[in-house]
């Protein structure tokens, strides 16, 4: 389906377009205003809907990147994005503590910190950016979905047991 042309140049129309980026996809990427057709959304394509949301004035963009979502929401000197994190908070102090202290390395490497969502009790990773262009919120989406993917599988290894080597204590030495 094709797109109504802009009007205006590009100087003079708000959130001007820049050229698309060239060469392959490298993420499976939906937007909301294509769900549930779940056909993949090139990265030329995720660029004319952020285009479209940008010229728009609505409040919020839902995508769903690699099959999990991934939310931009305009505010008051720029523009908010949430990553929810498949992790569930239990409610518990271990959990968030641990969680806390794999956050600390993080925001040092990273720019969105990791959040809380009180309504759904998920960990989220949260950024706020102010508005440069179409490019830089490209640019940050494809940031925070990597450092979800980091995220995610930090989470996975902190959830999983370390086996630890098991020594006999009459030996005292450790020959191994």
């Amino acid at each position: 389906m094709p797109f109504p042309p802009k009007t205006g140049t590009p100087s003079t129309r708000p959130f001007a377009s820049h050229p698309p980026p060239v060469g392959p996809p490298t993420r499976r990427l939906w937007s909301s205003t294509t769900w549930p057709r779940r056909s993949s959304m090139k990265s030329v394509d995720l660029l004319a809907t952020v285009e479209r949301w940008l010229d728009s004035g609505k409040a919020e963009l839902l995508l769903q990147i690699d099959q999990q979502p991934l939310r931009i929401q305009r505010g008051t000197n720029g523009l908010i994005y949430t990553a929810p994190l498949s992790a569930a908070w239990r409610g518990d102090d271990e959990s968030l503590a641990a969680a806390l202290r794999l956050s600390g390395p993080s925001i040092r490497r990273f720019s969105a910190a990791l959040a809380l969502d009180p309504q759904s009790h998920r960990l989220c990773l949260v950024q706020f950016q102010s508005f440069q262009g179409t490019s830089p919120v490209i640019s940050v989406i494809e940031a925070l979905v990597n450092q979800r993917d980091v995220w995610e599988s930090m989470l996975e290894a902190a959830a999983s047991p370390v086996k630890r080597p098991v020594r006999p204590l009459s030996l005292g030495n450790s020959y191994v």
